[in-house]
């Protein structure tokens, strides 16, 4: 089963799925969905990154540390392209 939404609010009641980031058409992951629980956003690339990806014309990360802001604040992927501006 697959579903398709920006919005980060579904990612507890996903734990147990495997999760795919589409930016731009490029694919990124997957990341195991319970991850994204304790994960954040930062501008830039980190090595040990969840996952890197670029939108916006900037580079992401999605890392598990205690900087950025915790990705299931944006309540939707779409203000990724916010930060962007």
């Amino acid at each position: 089963m697959a579903i398709n939404t920006h919005e980060t609010w579904v990612i507890p009641a996903l734990r147990e799925w495997s999760t795919y980031f589409i930016f731009e058409g490029r694919t990124y992951g997957p990341i195991q969905t319970f991850k994204l629980l304790r994960a954040n956003l930062i501008v830039g690339k980190k090595d040990d990154a969840l996952i890197t990806f670029e939108a916006g014309g900037k580079v992401y990360s999605i890392v598990e540390a205690e900087v950025g802001e915790p990705l299931t604040r944006l309540l939707t992927l779409d203000k990724i392209y916010e930060l962007a501006i």
